[in-house]
């Protein structure tokens, strides 16, 4: 399975989901300016441990269809 690259800019940084990301995540998920732009079916407001269980779910998922598609 490949990583996808990193990519940086001066004002961001785009790289593979992680859980070691988990707190920078949750910080902006209790902002509804940031949490009221994706789709509806994000809970409102989002629940505690949601982004962790949402990653622990999603990570392998990803990993996955990427690996298939290879």
């Amino acid at each position: 399975m490949s990583v996808p690259p990193t990519i940086e800019t001066k004002r961001l940084i785009l790289k593979e989901v992680s859980l070691v990301d988990v707190s920078a995540y949750e910080r902006h998920f209790v902002d509804y300016e940031v949490i009221g732009h994706l789709t509806s079916a994000v809970p409102w407001p989002y629940p505690k441990n949601g982004v962790k269980e949402f990653l622990e779910t999603f990570i392998p998922k990803i990993r996955g269809y990427v690996k298939t598609c290879q």
